[in-house]
This record gives C-alpha cells, sequence and structure tokens, in this order.
C-alpha cells in the first residue's frame, strides 16, 4: 500500500507526463528533477519506529541487534526498560528513531501499568511509521497476556495501527522446528491481531 507522500508524488509524474507535449526524454529531464525534489524534501523526515509487545520478549534485545550496539540495557531476570526510550539512528542517509518501551502486562491489573505505559508511549510518540509487534517464537500458543497486549495496542492505537506493522520474532535459536515454528506463529499473532481489525 502507497502511503500519500508516494501517491501525491505518482499523481504529479501521471499528470506530468499526460500532459506534456514534448519528447519523452524531455519529459523525463523535468520528471526526473521533480523526483530529485520530492527526495530532498524527506530528506528532512525522520521514520519512527515503535517496538512493543509484552515483558520479557527482547524488545530491548532487539534494539541492539538491530544497532549492531550494545546501548539498550537489557535484564536476564527482571524488566529493565521502565521508560519510553528513543534510539536515533540514520540507515543509508535516511534519519531514523527506533523507540523502546517497557512490557506491557507485566503485572495484576489493578497495579495499572498498562494505562501507565500506553500513557508514556501516548505522550512521547508523536508518529508511528512502523510497529513491531515483538514477540517470541519459542512460545507455543499466544497466551493470555500477549492477547491483552494486542488489545491494549489495538485500543490506544487504533486498529489501523496494525496496517504499518511487522511481527519481529526473537529466540528463534530456541525453536525446535524452526520453519514450522515460525508459520504456525505468525499465522497464530495474526489470527489474534485480527480480531481487533476485523480482518
Amino acid at each position: 500500500m502507497l502511503n500519500e507522500t508516494t501517491k501525491r508524488l505518482v499523481d504529479e509524474i501521471t499528470k506530468s507526463l499526460a500532459a506534456s507535449k514534448e519528447s519523452i526524454s524531455s519529459s523525463f529531464g523535468e520528471l526526473l528533477n521533480l523526483l530529485i525534489d520530492k527526495l530532498q524534501l524527506s530528506q528532512d523526515k525522520k521514520f519512527v519506529f515503535l517496538l512493543v509487545g509484552k515483558t520479557g520478549v527482547g524488545k530491548s534485545s532487539t534494539v541492539n541487534s538491530l544497532l549492531n550496539q550494545e546501548i539498550a540495557s537489557v535484564g536476564k531476570y527482571d524488566a529493565t526498560t521502565m521508560e519510553v526510550q528513543e534510539y536515533e539512528h540514520t540507515i543509508n542517509g535516511v534519519k531514523c528513531s527506533i523507540i523502546d518501551t517497557p512490557g506491557l502486562c507485566d503485572d495484576i491489573p489493578e497495579k495499572g501499568n498498562n494505562q501507565k505505559y500506553i500513557e508514556l508511549i501516548q505522550k512521547q510518540v508523536n508518529q508511528i511509521d512502523l510497529l513491531w509487534f515483538v514477540t517470541r517464537l519459542d512460545d507455543a500458543r499466544v497466551g493470555e497476556d500477549e492477547k491483552k497486549g494486542i488489545q491494549i495496542i489495538s485500543e490506544a492505537f487504533t486498529p489501523k495501527v496494525w496496517e504499518h506493522s511487522v511481527i519481529v520474532f526473537t529466540r528463534a535459536n530456541k525453536a525446535d522446528d524452526y520453519l514450522e515454528e515460525l508459520q504456525e506463529r505468525t499465522k497464530r499473532i495474526r489470527d489474534e491481531i485480527a480480531k481487533h481489525t476485523g480482518q
């Protein structure tokens, strides 16, 4: 699915071609300049990747793997990310921000951490270009805590957030049959998300 900026660019190029009474090569030069102008405007844009998931699935470890640096604190036995942590990065000249978040469903509902964490995220994150739902590949079932996490994310950011999302699996080295578990876990997580998106 094309985003709005890409759609507008494609429309402008299509209109320019249709309106052109000159040769294609001459029109192409103008279109190339238009494309370069648009790309230069987008150079100042920062892309925001938001990592979410239940506590203990390896969101902070995923940040470290992505950036190839040990910058996010990782705890073996206890959750270490209690605040929204933003990590600036550049990939091929494109600025991006990778946002690590506290784990959802880390306690009994009476404590209210889920609401506190969602409010922290909403307060600090103004845009989400891509949601990364982090989960363990070696979990056989989608547990009640993870189902609740998917529900909380859907309610807080609307079901449309799932249109621009990927499932990130951790602990792949613990899978007994990698391909089978990847296929089955993907289906189960997608089925759970579909309960909130209607598709």
